[in-house]
């Protein structure tokens, strides 16, 4: 039931990539909506921008999953979601000394 949940909401998040050659900002979008989306049902307390963006981790398998039917293969890399989380991460991160 939790993987029903999960998979309907993350086609919706997945649904605003178009095939081809996607802009890097509707896939930032996703990527930050897939964050939320796993922070949420993996039980995650902290910020989705603290999601590790290493290549094994599991929000990025998960990310590259998801995506695959709508992104072309370069970019379903796991070390090309890995890169682009991580840029994400520093330009939108929360920052380290704040509450959030």
């Amino acid at each position: 039931m939790v993987c029903d949940a999960l998979r309907h909401l993350a086609s919706y998040a997945a649904a605003k990539v178009r095939r081809g050659a996607p802009a890097k900002n509707r896939i930032d979008t996703v990527l930050d909506d897939l964050a939320e989306i796993f922070a949420r049902h993996a039980g995650f307390t902290g910020h989705r921008t603290a999601l590790p963006h290493a290549q094994r981790s599991r929000f990025i398998q998960f990310v590259r999953e998801i995506l695959e039917p709508y992104l072309p293969l370069t970019e379903l890399e796991s070390e090309a979601i890995s890169k682009r989380w991580k840029r994400f991460k520093d330009k939108h991160g929360v920052d380290r000394n704040s509450d959030d």
